[in-house]
């Protein structure tokens, strides 16, 4: 009877310890994102347009785009403000501290791998990032 009782003891610790918390639609979303690939209205601008992104566990997201012209030195513009994200519609929302929102549609979010697309003044933008920290 004791081999019995200790037997079921360690398949329950061991199903315990087993077992694995699956990461939700936010989690995988938490970190810092680096873009590797740009389009703008279908036009490759990857290698002068930037997109970090760093998306924090307490709904706050920091925001740098750097734009490096054909003449003259890189530009970059940083933002701030809260997010949200729809798991149903694979969308996440960004509210800028200026008001402003941006929803980006999600068609993967594989591994450390984001592929997104977003309007902007009636402009699509399509992205493919890459999680660098988690």
């Amino acid at each position: 009877m004791k081999k019995f009782i200790f037997s079921l003891l360690v398949l329950s610790l061991t199903s315990f310890v087993a077992c694995k918390k699956e990461a939700t639609f936010d989690d995988k979303l938490v970190g810092e994102w680096t873009s590797t690939a740009v389009k703008v209205a279908g036009v490759d601008v990857t290698t002068s347009n930037t997109v970090v992104i760093t998306i924090q566990s307490s709904r706050e997201f920091d925001a740098e785009i750097t734009t490096a012209p054909v003449f003259g030195a890189p530009v970059t513009s940083s933002y701030t403000g809260d997010w949200s994200a729809d798991e149903l519609k694979q969308e996440l929302l960004l509210k800028y501290e200026s008001g402003e929102e941006e929803k980006y549609d999600i068609s993967s979010l594989e591994g450390s791998i984001m592929k997104a697309t977003t309007v902007v003044d009636n402009v699509r933008r399509d992205f493919v990032f890459e999680k660098t920290t988690r």
